[in-house]
């Protein structure tokens, strides 16, 4: 869950879905936090209209979400980049198997690894 925004602060929008593939490239835009609710906060850039996002994931609130808020263009970056490890790691245990071949010590030091990312959260 990310943190609530403040009326004022600068978050960027990455356009996504149709978007971006049938728009422009992906690209960060600056937008200003313009008003914070309960459920919902709103941003706008420069004088054109307001969009509505979810407090709890940033996504805009639409049936085709075209935009989605990151805190700053390294948090994009640090996403990315967490997309594609998670791809590579996945890739290594596809359907359940160890593709890699890795040895069982090292499993147990990547069952280590999980499980004292999971209990970070705590």
């Amino acid at each position: 869950m990310r943190k609530k925004p403040k009326v004022g602060q600068i978050l960027h929008s990455l356009n996504v879905g149709n978007a971006a593939r049938y728009g422009r490239v992906q690209s960060l835009t600056p937008v200003t936090v313009t008003k914070v609710g309960r459920k919902y906060f709103y941003c706008k850039v420069g004088n054109y209209l307001e969009t509505q996002y979810h407090l709890k994931t940033w996504w805009e609130n639409s049936p085709n979400i075209s935009s989605e808020l990151y805190l700053s263009p390294q948090a994009w970056e640090e996403a990315k980049e967490t997309d594609k490890i998670c791809k590579y790691i996945s890739s290594s245990f596809k359907y359940g198997r160890n593709m890699k071949d890795l040895n069982f010590k090292t499993l147990q030091d990547i069952e280590k690894l999980i499980l004292i990312g999971e209990n970070d959260g705590e």
